[in-house]
């Protein structure tokens, strides 16, 4: 088996990247659900929170997981 140690340390930058590309455009998004969250009331408000909730957990979890992945493996490289 060969390994490339320079390229597996930039996969890892790489994928510290994308994490803070994934991160910048979740701010964007945010701005624009801000606006919707603002305009929805009554059960469609309240339907509304519950899947803002869960697209800002799930976002969250894939900025982390990108960022672990990056860090282990640069750690194993």
């Amino acid at each position: 088996i060969m390994y490339n140690y320079p390229a597996m340390l930039g996969h890892a930058g790489d994928m510290a990247g994308y994490a803070g590309t994934l991160q910048s455009l979740g701010a964007e998004i945010a701005v624009e659900q801000a606006a919707l969250q603002s305009a929805w009331q009554g059960d469609t408000g309240i339907t509304y929170q519950a899947w803002q909730a869960q697209w800002n957990q799930a976002m969250e979890d894939l900025v982390r997981a990108y960022h672990a992945m990056s860090s282990t493996h640069e750690a194993n490289t």
